[in-house]
């Protein structure tokens, strides 16, 4: 269950204040490159991207972000924002990858990259057993993208390795950020935030977020992508040319690497 809270700015850098409202609902790498790059992407984003795919983690992430709320809530503020955010990130990713709690809400300290190599050894290995005793579908219970790429036919472990290791290392870095400043400018500005916690609050079930719900959220939508618009978590994108180019009246040769900003600054 979810409470009623508002955020808002005490002036002071990654300080937010929580307080209850009479009426409302809580807000809550791979370096590789051409065909390579793409077979390793493309059954992570059948699993990521994919509204079918996506609406079987709500609620595991809805718990998640339920539990952080009640935690705060009593302290009344959050001393450090992107401390906090980062925790209920780790959480959240120890969800999406493993459908299991780490810890991070209750104060475990999480290296990423130890989490994500023990989990697939021991995940591996279960799988292994489980083709072997013609159990596997049975074997997989509950959403989890672990195991969703390991019993890909065309994701190795290795590659299966790097796409989880992207995800605590670079994952959670960059969503962190983007939250810390979704929660910035909702402190900031009042008047949207309080549209945003009524579309909620009409829409959410029973104060609970569902793939029903989200998708008759059209503003909750449009908060993040103008965060992403206005703070994208990565500056810019690099590719390598593959071949001699010409680019704003500039001859560019193959092989040469070419950044492109994503700062935009014009809604």
């Amino acid at each position: 269950m979810t409470h009623p809270l508002e955020i808002r700015t005490d002036g002071r850098k990654n300080k937010v204040k929580i307080e209850y409202m009479a009426d409302g609902y809580q807000l809550v790498k791979s370096k590789k490159k051409g065909e390579a790059w793409v077979n390793l992407r493309r059954p992570t984003q059948e699993q990521m991207l994919r509204p079918t795919a996506v609406s079987s983690y709500v609620s595991s992430l809805s718990d998640v972000a339920s539990d952080f709320v009640d935690m705060y809530l009593n302290e009344g503020q959050i001393d450090d924002l992107k401390s906090a955010m980062s925790k209920v990130v780790t959480e959240s990713t120890g969800m999406l990858c493993f459908n299991k709690r780490l810890g991070c809400l209750e104060g475990a300290s999480v290296i990423g990259s130890a989490v994500a190599n023990t989990e697939l050894k021991e995940a591996t290995g279960k799988i292994e057993q489980a083709k072997a005793e013609g159990r596997l579908q049975e074997f997989i219970q509950g959403p989890s993208l672990l195991y969703a790429l390991l019993t890909h036919p065309d994701m190795t472990p290795e590659m299966v390795q790097s796409v989880i290791l992207d995800l605590f290392v670079a994952g959670v870095e960059s969503t962190t950020n983007v939250l810390c400043f979704l929660w910035y400018e909702l402190a900031k500005n009042q008047d949207k935030q309080q549209k945003l916690q009524e579309e909620i609050a009409t829409f959410g079930d029973n104060n609970e977020i569902t793939k029903e719900s989200l998708l008759q959220m059209p503003y909750l939508k449009a908060c993040v992508k103008e965060i992403m618009r206005q703070y994208p978590p990565s500056p810019s994108i690099c590719r390598q040319l593959e071949e001699d180019t010409v680019i704003n009246g500039y001859n560019v040769s193959a092989g040469v690497s070419v950044f492109k900003y994503l700062k935009h600054e014009e809604p």
